[in-house]
């Protein structure tokens, strides 16, 4: 019988771990994925500023071909 109490004990101790590991893992997972989201939101941001530019030199390009 304290053979396997210690065994419980043993496998208790493990689990307590692994429950460790997987919370830290999940908590990593969820950080990454907010830092992916904002550098999709970063790098949206920077395609319509891009855009925007892009556009402001078309304009600019235009109205001195046209004098």
């Amino acid at each position: 019988m304290f053979k396997y109490s210690q065994e419980l004990f043993k496998l208790r101790a493990e689990q307590a771990n692994h429950i460790g590991a997987i919370s830290s893992t999940l908590s990593a997972s969820r950080n990454l994925q907010a830092a992916i989201n904002k550098l999709q939101v970063e790098a949206q941001r920077q395609q319509e500023l891009t855009y925007n530019a892009d556009y402001d030199i078309q304009k600019i390009t235009r109205d001195v071909a046209y004098l």
